[in-house]
């Protein structure tokens, strides 16, 4: 009895010190992450029906601010929008959220160039942990055996603690001094919306991103055809937005951009595209917090350009 309890002790002292220390870092994390929690929430077990979604990468999430889309349509909308997203993690992002709310009359995808790349099926993995109820969030999880564990993920939880590097560990230990992602970068959020802050771009110093050639993934392209089966199928009406970028720096870092376009234009049929790269706005620095992402002027300028272009589809359709 003596030899059982004394290896039976050692491993139930660790496991209880093991769940303190992921409960400490999951409740912190909860406290920092507080735009991402309120977000997933939303998406993921809100009922809410909104006549438009937004899906789409950072680009998207910091570009579009539903308060300024609202006010031009008088429609209720949401921006969805995952930061480091691609076709896959939009797809569950889309999914995820059907599996809970009513079909909006709308949803307005943002395509980017790394988005039919699929090695990082989702950016920030630890944002789902508390949507594994969500049968859409655990089935993509389940799917990821190579990286993820599904017994610690949902029975053995303390064991979570593995998937959290160190950066997000030190995020967590902010969290429980009470700091906070909207504290930190002295922003604030609506509607999934994140704003980006009003800093314009230092044009005397920027220097162009470091070229890279784009992989266009046969998993990739399947998200994104499912992407549109999903719609057709719930009579979604779906429409992609290539969202602005500052005079085309975006574009210019791609070895293959030409190619992404057919690739984009081969599989997205009768789809409709707004390419908004080359719009009046792109061309002011100061519209932009660097070369992807517009700030919170450019935020509100260009949503009150898409609040007045999709206006007319949910009203007069």
């Amino acid at each position: 009895m003596n030899t059982i309890l004394k290896m039976i002790v050692p491993v139930a002292g660790a496991l209880v010190l093991a769940t303190l220390l992921q409960k400490g870092i999951e409740k912190g994390s909860a406290r920092y992450h507080v735009h991402k929690k309120e977000r997933m929430n939303e998406i993921l077990r809100g009922t809410t029906r909104h006549d438009i979604l937004f899906l789409g990468s950072s680009r998207m999430h910091n570009t579009v601010n539903p308060r300024v889309v609202d006010s031009v349509t008088g429609l209720n909308t949401y921006n969805a929008g995952a930061e480091g997203g691609r076709f896959v993690e939009f797809r569950t992002v889309l999914e995820g959220y059907l599996a809970k709310h009513p079909a909006p009359r709308l949803v307005v995808l943002s395509v980017d160039g790394h988005s039919f790349y699929t090695k990082t099926r989702m950016f920030f993995p630890i944002q789902y942990f508390d949507h594994l109820d969500n049968p859409v969030v655990a089935t993509a999880f389940r799917e990821q055996k190579e990286d993820f564990n599904w017994m610690y993920l949902k029975y053995l939880t303390p064991l979570r603690i593995i998937y959290y590097d160190d950066y997000a560990k030190s995020l967590a230990f902010r969290g429980l001094r009470g700091s906070n992602e909207l504290k930190m970068a002295k922003t604030y959020n609506y509607k999934g919306y994140l704003s980006n802050g009003t800093a314009c771009i230092d044009t005397l110093h920027a220097k162009p991103y470091k070229k890279v050639t784009l992989i266009f993934d046969e998993e990739g392209r399947k998200a994104f055809q499912d992407i549109q089966r999903i719609c057709a199928g719930r009579n979604i009406p779906l429409r992609l937005v290539y969202v602005p970028e500052w005079r085309g720096m975006m574009q210019q870092s791609f070895n293959n951009f030409p190619q992404w376009r057919t690739v984009l234009d081969s599989l997205r049929g009768n789809t409709p595209l707004d390419m908004d790269d080359n719009l009046p706005l792109s061309q002011d620095p100061c519209n932009f917090a660097n070369f992807g992402h517009v700030n919170d002027r450019g935020a509100a300028l260009y949503s009150a350009l898409l609040g007045q272009r999709l206006k007319p589809l949910i009203t007069n359709p």
